[in-house]
Formats: C-alpha cells, sequence, structure tokens
C-alpha cells in the first residue's frame, strides 16, 4: 500500500517520506531483521537494529529539535503508529492498520474450491496425471490468492488536536 510517501509491506517493511519545509525526511524500518535507517535530505542521521515494539529517534533540522517514534502493536492488531513532532509540535502523524481493504461475495469465494473439486474429478478419473494435478493446483491457489485478496495495509493520516 503507498499513501502520501508511506509505503508499507510486510516483505519491504516501512518506508516514509516527510517533508518538514525545504527538508526531505526519510525512514525506513524492517519488520524481519529489526533494521531503521532515518535520513534527512539523504544525509545518513541514525541507523539502528530494533526489536522493541516502540522506537524514538531525536534529531535537529535547522537549530529545531524534532523526533520520529514508531509505536508497533502486534498482539489484538498489528498496527503502527509514525508520528514527527518538531519543538514539541505534532508536524505528520500515521496510523497503520493491516486489515480487511474489501469485501468479497460469499459465492466468488468458493470458485477456487470449485475448480479444486473439478481437478480432483479430473484425476480421479485417470484424465490427469499427479504431475498435472500439482501444477493445476498451484496454478488455482496463486490465482485465487491474487483476485481474491481482501487483506492489506490501511493507512490513515492522523490530524492534530487544534
Amino acid at each position: 500500500m503507498n499513501t502520501d510517501g508511506i509505503t508499507v509491506s510486510m516483505s519491504k517493511g516501512i518506508k516514509a517520506n516527510f517533508k518538514l519545509g525545504e527538508h526531505l525526511i526519510e525512514y525506513w524500518g524492517s519488520a524481519y531483521s529489526g533494521k531503521e535507517v532515518l535520513k534527512v535530505d539523504g544525509e545518513l542521521i541514525a541507523e539502528s537494529r530494533n526489536f522493541k515494539t516502540k522506537s524514538v529517534h531525536e534529531f535537529n533540522i535547522d537549530g529545531k529539535a524534532c523526533q520520529l517514534t514508531i509505536s508497533v502493536t502486534l498482539f489484538r492488531k498489528l498496527s503502527s503508529t509514525i508520528t514527527l513532532e518538531c519543538e514539541g509540535e505534532l508536524v505528520h502523524s500515521y496510523q497503520l492498520t493491516y486489515g480487511k481493504t474489501r469485501q468479497i461475495a460469499w459465492y466468488l469465494k468458493t470458485i477456487p474450491f470449485l475448480f479444486a473439486g473439478v481437478l480432483g474429478w479430473c484425476f480421479a478419473a485417470d484424465i490427469l496425471t499427479l504431475l498435472e494435478l500439482v501444477i493445476f493446483f498451484c496454478l488455482t491457489f496463486a490465482v485465487s490468492e491474487l483476485l481474491m485478496k481482501d487483506q492489506g495495509w490501511i493507512i490513515e493520516e492522523q490530524k492534530p488536536c487544534n
């Protein structure tokens, strides 16, 4: 999912780009290795490994004290919050939540199972070999995962309470 400079992926991690005046703040974090990279205008500010559920990076831009906070909730819901504050004021905040992105009708969800049943019948009737059966099952699974995907990242910008 990609929304306004925020890119989230289970395999590629979280990438966030923030504009602060003429400065570009870039953050990248991996869920697998715990590696975090923070850059301001392409210059490396912080690089670390962190497996905690909260990470705080403090840095200065044009004499202003800024803080980037990443908070992850793992248990009830897989969600993260990325917050950028400068001089104690909220600049940007995003809520990232993994969940249902669309509703798929129940009868469309049955199509892969019906196709698998037809494949099983063809195998039992000696129309398909075992290798062909495995190949068709894999293709059916891959196509159904691509077309019937209803899970994904939901990115919401959090507005300051001013």
